[in-house]
């Protein structure tokens, strides 16, 4: 699986996964580990106004939900992608036990 960011400077990051899921289990948490070293550095500045506090808090924010949006979009997708398989074998697996049930009793 490949998964597509696009930092703060605009720069476009590309993570490929194997078929390791604690892989990506670990992204997100590197990737906001990232954010909150960034923003954590922000607060030591003695000489930032209250706006500018609130603006870098608003950053960070975003930048979570960025990181949520793009991590668990393609993992909401993978899921939908195995129940519409799943269903469908297991409807194939119902007219199959129906065509057994039947193939016994004419027996």
């Amino acid at each position: 699986m490949e998964v597509g960011l696009t930092d703060h400077g605009g720069n476009h990051v590309k993570f490929t996964f194997g078929d390791d899921p604690v892989s990506m289990v670990e992204l997100p948490e590197i990737l906001f580990q990232e954010e909150k070293d960034s923003y954590d550095l922000t607060t030591k500045l003695k000489f930032l106004s209250v706006l500018a506090q609130l603006n870098n808090k608003a950053v960070l924010t975003k930048a979570l939900c960025h990181i949520t949006e793009v991590v668990s979009g393609p993992l909401v997708t993978a899921l939908e992608q195995r129940k519409a398989t799943n269903v469908k074998k297991y409807e194939e697996l119902l007219q199959e036990k129906q065509k057994l049930i039947s193939l016994k009793s004419c027996s």
